[in-house]
């Protein structure tokens, strides 16, 4: 599960807070948005782990094993729709937001961009692969780990979540450190 769109929603959140809502933009975006895993012919192998994992921690029942041979992209949707479900409800019950139509889109280098702060190290090695090229910017953004920048001691790798209420633990992390790091950007 990749949480950037809890991050953005905390994110907007906090700065229409401080009055800031229409003076800086923020948005989440993901290194790995247009993987090829979206147009790959056989995706079984990409996911078999993840729905093993699922099945193992209760979210997927064990008839999903035997459908992986069959329809791979279905189980895949399946799982994609709980962590959407999940997501928009916590978004909801935490911040009275409705945030059910977020556009995923790969990160591009943005000229504007002056703060990037990705949620985990896979994240962070991406977003610095993109910006890597000396010539696509002047003065080059910072880039740092969302907790990190934010002075908050965990870690935002979610690991195996088998439940709505270990996906809430997790995105309360997310959403500390996001406004938390608003609050600090603002003050810089």
């Amino acid at each position: 599960m990749e949480d950037l769109q809890v991050a953005e929603a905390a994110g907007k959140s906090e700065a229409k807070s401080l009055g800031y809502e229409t003076k800086v933009r923020i948005s989440s975006s993901g290194t790995m948005a247009d993987f090829p895993l979206i147009t790959t012919p056989d995706i079984k192998p990409a996911i078999v782990s993840f729905v093993t994992e699922a099945v193992k921690n209760g979210l997927l029942t064990e008839d999903r094993l035997v459908m992986l041979d069959e329809d791979p992209r279905k189980i895949l949707d399946e799982l994609v729709e709980i962590e959407a479900r999940w997501r928009n409800r916590y978004i909801r019950e935490s911040m009275g937001m409705i945030y059910s139509s977020h556009i995923i889109r790969q990160t591009i280098v943005r000229p504007e961009a002056r703060l990037i702060l990705p949620i985990d190290e896979k994240t962070l090695e991406g977003v610095r692969d993109i910006y890597d090229n000396p010539d696509n910017l002047n003065p080059r953004p910072t880039i740092a780990l969302l907790p990190e920048f934010a002075g908050v001691d965990c870690n935002l790798h979610d690991g195996n979540i088998s439940s709505y209420n270990g996906y809430r633990e997790f995105a309360k992390n997310v959403e500390k450190s996001a406004r938390l790091a608003v609050r600090k950007a603002l003050r810089d």
